[in-house]
């Protein structure tokens, strides 16, 4: 076996034997052009190294192209191999300069993008999208980036008689990642199929349409923020909401966008951009104008479209349960409270402006997301009386029944809701301001007593719990001694001893909703009164 040395020289050897035979000799003497890519040919480092000391630097690649192209039977079949051997990453940079060599020639010799591709075979193509995936497509993209033939390339894609590229190979276009090599030409591609649009004056119901993207009232209504296509449009809502000084008007973005995918789906695109920027990078790399009130311009614009406040108050209400609700969201619904605290609103009138006022059931009212933000408005002004009185109404005692039953149910899961047990607390002062005894109380609130079939287990009971609250607060007097007491008296008027000892019981462990009204006083109060007796003899 030869040492490395001894390789050396044998190699020159050979090098000054051969230096009169062109490198097309040296192919063919290699067997470089017998079947199966040369660039997986053993010999081919040999060639390479032949051609290199043979021939000027600046000169290599045209030499290596034009020698395996005059032996591979043409062009087609040298590009064929290369793009092979650029996939598999062998020679990687003599496969790249031969690559780059190609396009060069095709750009240096005027080569329009139509030629190109079909001298790539990508008119061979039946499925226009799966031709993205093919290493020809990048080399056409290259050449056309090269080129700056994009305007050419998209219009041959197009074609003379359509408006846009076919549908699939644009989508196919969209969904191509930033790692892919084509993504800035395919980026390209789809923002002159937006300056075709703008230039044929298509418009965005039309351009809308011609993507087959879906409306709100479809059953597969597109979203907008996730398909390719969507967001592709999103970016042209945009464009054509740009005044020349390249301001955003939102009156038109959200009118557009609300017309196509509803309140939510139109907030969710707004955020999306706000925040990642537009899908096209040409766009996002373009500061976007718009007024530094975003918040307000975008309450202004909703109020524009859907007819005023009433209706962005309910929509925004009802838009807070959505999956899609984010912080643009969050700050338009904070926006429309405080606006109705600067415009001194009061409490009913919010109540009305969220059509809660045409609601017949009232037990459904904890439940609605209209009544969540009437609370919080409620919340803010410190108005959960003012609120228990437009829900008891002027002619009653008491608020709805089933309503009171069901504040309980979700202050039970969102223990969160100070409004909810405000209006319970609300309720409970108004009964004592009106001295209503316990045991009317007791008939109020339709509970089932002592000599009854079915007596109200004033501890799982929504208005037993109320009531049991509202019997501690009725029994406290300026002398702690006589507390218990009442609170037995006033338990047994309406319970048999049993209940009323379990409800007392339960109470030292702030089971009941308001906890029994500071149950923690109690239990001093109850310590006090009944002392632990020493365990010491």
């Amino acid at each position: 076996m030869l040492s490395e040395s001894g390789r050396k020289v044998r190699k020159r050897w050979w090098l000054q034997s051969n230096k009169q035979k062109s490198a097309g000799d040296i192919f063919i003497s290699l067997k470089l052009h017998e079947d199966g890519n040369p660039f997986e040919n053993r010999l081919f480092p040999l060639w390479k190294y032949f051609v290199e000391k043979t021939t000027r630097k600046q000169d290599v690649s045209k030499v290596m192209f034009e020698a395996m192209a005059a032996n591979l039977k043409g062009e087609n079949n040298v590009i064929k191999v290369i793009l092979e051997a650029k996939t598999s990453n062998i020679y990687k940079d003599t496969v790249d300069s031969l690559y780059d060599y190609q396009i060069a020639q095709w750009v240096s010799t005027g080569e329009n993008p139509e030629t190109v591709y079909k001298y790539l075979n990508l008119d061979k193509e039946e499925n226009l999208k799966d031709a993205l995936t093919h290493p020809e497509f990048n080399m056409w993209a290259e050449y056309n980036t090269k080129k700056k033939s994009i305007d050419q390339a998209f219009e041959y894609l197009k074609g003379p008689e359509s408006k846009m590229i076919d549908l699939d190979l644009l989508e196919g276009l969209a969904e191509i990642g930033e790692a892919d090599g084509s993504f800035k030409f395919a980026q390209d591609l789809l923002l002159s199929q937006l300056h075709f649009f703008e230039k044929e004056s298509i418009d965005l119901k039309t351009s809308f349409d011609l993507l087959k993207l879906q409306r709100k009232d479809t059953a597969n209504s597109i979203d907008l923020t996730t398909n390719p296509l969507g967001r592709l449009w999103s970016d042209f809502v945009y464009m054509k909401a740009q005044d020349e000084s390249g301001l955003i008007h939102f009156d038109v973005v959200f009118d557009e966008l609300y017309e196509r995918v509803g309140f939510n789906g139109a907030l969710a695109v707004i955020e999306k951009v706000d925040r990642d920027g537009h899908f096209l990078i040409s766009l996002k790399e373009k500061p976007m104008e718009r007024n530094e009130d975003l918040i307000e311009e975008l309450y202004n614009s909703m109020a524009k479209t859907l007819g005023g406040e009433g209706n962005v108050a309910k929509n925004i209400a009802q838009a807070k349960d959505s999956t899609k609700f984010g912080y643009l969201g969050e700050s338009v619904y904070i926006y429309q409270i405080e606006q109705w605290v600067l415009q001194k609103a009061t409490s009913e009138h919010v109540f009305d402006v969220l059509d809660l006022n045409e609601k017949k059931n009232l037990e459904n009212f904890p439940y609605l997301p209209e009544f969540s933000m009437w609370g919080a408005f409620n919340t803010k002004m410190f108005w959960e009386t003012k609120a228990f009185e437009v829900l008891k109404g002027p002619d009653s005692l008491i608020m709805d029944l089933d309503l009171m039953r069901n504040l309980y149910e979700v202050h039970a899961v969102n223990r969160r809701s100070s409004f909810l047990k405000g209006l319970v607390q609300s309720q409970l002062e108004f009964l004592d301001t009106k001295n209503i005894k316990p045991k009317e109380v007791f008939k109020l609130f339709k509970l089932q007593g002592k000599g009854t079939p079915k007596p109200t287990d004033l501890i799982t009971d929504p208005l037993g719990n109320f009531w049991v609250d509202y019997v501690y607060k009725m029994a406290r007097g300026n002398d702690p001694s006589t507390y218990l007491g009442n609170v037995r008296e006033f338990l047994t008027d309406s319970v048999d001893p049993a209940m009323a000892a379990h409800a007392m019981n339960e109470a030292k462990q702030d089971v009941y909703f308001l906890k029994a009204l500071n149950v923690r006083d109690y239990l001093r109060m109850h310590d006090s009164l009944h002392p632990k007796q020493s365990t010491k003899h």
